[in-house]
């Protein structure tokens, strides 16, 4: 076993861990259910990057169409710089 597997295994754990801690009050739950919300995350984050814009487009009067798709641009490259951080 490698050095990265092992410290992927390690996390995964630890994920498990906390999740188990903060949601069945300390009892030790699958990690099939942290997989879960993760996908479910991912899915959710997939669909408002491609549903976001285009309601923009669609709601925004028709001379400022660029200003406000730029502005939900730099919005998102703002919260995930802040996500990086935190």
């Amino acid at each position: 076993m490698s050095k990265r597997s092992s410290g992927q295994e390690c996390r995964l754990r630890c994920v498990g861990r906390i999740a188990s801690v903060l949601i069945a009050g300390g009892q030790q739950i699958s990690i099939f259910w942290v997989l879960l919300c993760l996908a479910m995350l991912a899915t959710n984050e997939l669909l408002v990057l491609v549903l976001a814009p285009s309601e923009l487009t669609r709601l925004a009067p028709s001379a400022k169409h660029g200003h406000w798709l730029s502005c939900w641009f730099v919005a998102q490259a703002i919260s995930k710089l802040l996500g990086g951080v935190v």
